[in-house]
Formats: C-alpha cells, sequence, structure tokens
C-alpha cells in the first residue's frame, strides 16, 4: 500500500529555511550533471541514467525520470572556460534525452573538462 505525506512547507531540523511545496514541485531543478567531456566521466548528477558521448563537443544526458514530453523542459548549459559556449542541442530529443554540446569562439566543437547543465520542467 502507497503511502502520501501532504505538506504546505518543509522546514529544516531547526525549523528554519522553509520552503513552499509549490517551489519544490515546480521551480527545482528535476535533473542536473557535471561532466569531464575531455576523460567522459560524470563527476556528480541527479536524475541521471547516463551521460552518452556522441562526438566531440556533443553529449546527451538520458534521465532516470521522465519529462512529460519532449521539449516541456528547459535547459541552461555551461562550461568552465569564458572562451567556449554551450548550448542545448535540440537533434534526436525524446521526453528523458536532452543534448548538449560545446564549441570554441570559431564555433568548432570541442571537448572541455567542466561541462553542466541544469533542467527544469514537469516530470512524467
Amino acid at each position: 500500500m502507497a503511502s502520501e505525506l501532504r505538506v504546505n512547507t518543509l522546514k529544516d531540523a531547526s525549523g528554519n529555511n522553509s520552503v513552499g511545496m509549490t517551489y519544490v514541485a515546480s521551480g527545482s531543478a528535476k535533473a542536473w550533471f557535471q561532466v569531464n567531456m575531455s576523460s567522459f566521466s560524470t563527476v556528480a548528477s541527479f536524475n541521471t541514467a547516463s551521460v552518452t558521448d556522441v562526438g566531440t563537443g556533443i553529449l546527451e544526458l538520458n534521465t532516470t525520470s521522465a519529462f512529460n514530453a519532449a521539449h516541456e523542459w528547459s535547459a541552461q548549459c555551461t562550461s568552465g572556460a569564458s572562451s567556449y559556449n554551450t548550448s542545448y542541442y535540440p537533434d534526436n530529443v525524446t521526453a528523458s534525452k536532452i543534448g548538449m554540446r560545446v564549441r570554441n569562439d570559431s564555433l568548432s566543437y570541442i571537448d572541455t573538462t567542466y561541462n553542466m547543465m541544469t533542467v527544469v520542467g514537469d516530470l512524467a
């Protein structure tokens, strides 16, 4: 038998640092990862089943829990160096797969050491 806990606000053990459930359900990251593309190793992650190396400067995040549908989420990407730019990679996107690409100032794809993506949206 499944259990259900209904609350309006969460607080830490001291009764401080409260957060409303609307924010928890709607405003929190539903998936994120940090990956080193040079050695292709995942440094840290949440709701991440795997990260796939698609090619130089291109990777795909495969989530553990899917979103409602493809494109019903928003991804923010970053790289650790100011001379590189990251962007959402729209090819082959599904409710549980999101892509990222990293390019240098010449717009050539490049594997970089520090890459992060945060994804928000509604989970299925």
